[in-house]
């Protein structure tokens, strides 16, 4: 259990400050600025290297610290847009919602593209039966000119 917590040299912390807790779970309030965030910041990562003067007092190995901070709910909440009320939780679900955004905005390019594509390969065929036609058509002709001529023979 954590006994005491010191912050020193980050943010509003430019003394050591001391805060005891003697309690299992302890609330931490109080204005904005005086430095809620940075002390639930510390807890969360101790290893920041912006903590390096900051210590904590009785805490053993097994314990882990859970902090309920706007770091949290921006990391483990996904909030959507479309449907008010609506969230995903945990990290990995943000990320693989945000993969399956991103995915489907590319498949609709994909989509868009090969729209475009065979648009162009209809006109292309088109074409092509066009200029057989034409061909034909001149072949015929020709055939007809020719035909006359050579009825003699």
């Amino acid at each position: 259990m954590i006994t005491k917590i010191s912050m020193k040299n980050v943010a509003s912390y430019k003394n050591e400050t001391t805060l005891e807790t003697k309690k299992r779970i302890n609330l931490i309030y109080g204005l904005n600025g005086v430095g809620k965030t940075q002390i639930s910041k510390f807890l969360a990562n101790q290893e920041d290297q912006n903590f390096k003067d900051c210590k904590i007092e009785g805490l053993s190995n097994e314990q882990q610290i859970l902090v309920y901070n706007q770091d949290f709910i921006q990391k483990n909440f996904y909030d959507t847009d479309k449907q008010q009320g609506i969230f995903t939780l945990s990290e990995e679900n943000i990320s693989v919602k945000k993969e399956i955004e991103n995915l489907q905005k590319e498949l609709m390019g994909l989509k868009s593209s090969q729209d475009e594509n065979e648009r162009k390969l209809k006109e292309k065929q088109e074409n092509i039966i066009k200029i057989e036609n034409d061909f034909k058509d001149s072949i015929w002709r020709i055939k007809q000119n020719y035909s006359d001529k050579f009825k003699n023979f």
